[in-house]
């Protein structure tokens, strides 16, 4: 049993925290576990960034090109959602919805390899986010904007447009990542110098 449950670590399929037990992962996680295999455990999050660029530009083109009636339906759920909570500035739950929006945008592309890149790009940038509530009210809205553009285009069936749109919104988000990044660590310091005081 210890053996079969170290091989099931050691791909991928379940995670073990000291203390707790042994997790079966998220299907998103194990799905790109083998891509992982030697690649280092630490990215510059730039690096991060201009790869999830290169891949989504090209997924939302696809999308565009390439999308069934059902899945720009999907994706028009999600894009209701993120309207919706970015509304209320309930952050945790419209990251998860912005989350299923760019995934349902991939499955429309119909290339999962690049789906499954995405996935792994994904699980590696979120490694570098501060807490949710970092994010403020304007960042989201302009977002929700963002979002919008790239739905448009697809649904136009607008290649083009849709890249363009997704470029847009790539850049938009990671300014505003590294934005929060920022914040956090500037009331990092700021709790670390009252401390001392």
């Amino acid at each position: 049993m210890r053996e079969a449950l170290k091989a099931l670590s050691l791909i991928g399929l379940i995670r073990e925290e000291r203390g707790k037990g042994t997790f079966v992962r998220e299907r998103s996680e194990f799905l790109v576990r083998p891509l992982l295999f030697g690649l280092e455990d630490e990215f510059e999050l730039q690096s991060l960034i201009e790869v999830r660029q290169l891949i989504e530009v090209e997924l939302a083109g696809l999308a565009a090109e390439r999308a069934s009636q059902p899945e720009i339906e999907a994706i028009a759920l999600w894009l209701d959602r993120i309207d919706n909570f970015a509304q209320l500035e309930r952050s945790t739950e419209y990251f998860t919805a912005d989350i299923e929006f760019h995934f349902a945008v991939a499955l429309a592309a119909h290339n999962p390899l690049l789906s499954r890149y995405l996935t792994l790009t994904r699980n590696l940038i979120h490694k570098w986010f501060p807490s949710q509530d970092s994010f403020y009210s304007p960042g989201l809205q302009q977002g929700v904007a963002e979002h919008h553009e790239i739905f448009e285009a697809i649904q136009g069936g607008k290649s083009v447009e849709a890249r363009r749109a997704m470029k847009r919104h790539l850049v938009g988000s990671a300014n505003r990542l590294l934005a929060a990044i920022r914040r956090n660590g500037e009331r990092g310091q700021s709790a670390v110098a009252a401390d001392r005081r």
